[in-house]
């Protein structure tokens, strides 16, 4: 969050109402009520997706959170990596 406003301090854009808060998509779904989901911009998460039960999870968080704020910005960075590098 310092980071975010330092950038736009830099950029002389005004100061950003900005939360960084960690979710177990374990424990959300799309039928579960998530108010902590409501109101949210973005949605970032980086090298998440290495188990296929916590891809289906991870899916429903994404559905739950852009249903919940629906101009909500997804974004996920996934590196491709092969089980067996031999």
């Amino acid at each position: 969050a310092r980071a975010v406003a330092a950038a736009r301090e830099g950029l002389g854009l005004p100061p950003a109402d900005v939360a960084v808060l960690s979710l177990d998509w374990r424990q959300v779904s799309p039928d579960s009520d998530a108010p902590s989901l409501k109101g949210v911009d973005v949605v970032l998460a980086t090298d998440v997706v290495y188990d296929e039960a916590l891809g289906r999870s991870l899916f429903g968080v994404l559905v739950a959170a852009t249903d919940a704020s629906p101009e909500a910005v997804v974004l996920l960075g996934v590196q491709y990596r092969e089980d067996d590098p031999s």
